[in-house]
């Protein structure tokens, strides 16, 4: 008789080792799987909820540009008129000296 071991006990001992390592391993990959999916899933929802706000941010802003905008042309035409006026103002008194021979002291 010879005492050598029995392959298939060296195999299936060799296959119980590695099988259960190699399960813990799976168990491990996929926790730490559904862990980065439920990461994945909560930065998805933030930057959509973040596009809403920028989207809501976005049309404020458009808003108080407008009306800045309309506030600054309102207030250059005011501006405008008030100088075309003193212009006037002026180039008649201009012309009135002018036409009365009245010389001008300025």
């Amino acid at each position: 008789m010879s005492t050598s071991p029995d392959p298939h006990i060296a195999i299936d001992t060799m296959e119980t080792f590695f099988d259960s390592r190699l399960d813990l391993l799976q168990r491990q990959i996929q926790k730490h799987s559904d862990r980065l999916k439920f990461k994945a899933e909560e930065a998805l929802k933030k930057r959509v909820q973040s596009s809403d706000v920028l989207a809501e941010n976005f049309d404020r802003e458009v808003k108080n540009f407008k009306l800045k905008v309309c506030t600054d042309v309102v207030l250059f035409m005011a501006i405008a008129i008030a100088t075309e006026r003193v212009k006037c103002r002026f180039l008649g008194v201009c012309r009135l000296w002018l036409h009365r021979g009245i010389p001008r002291r300025w």
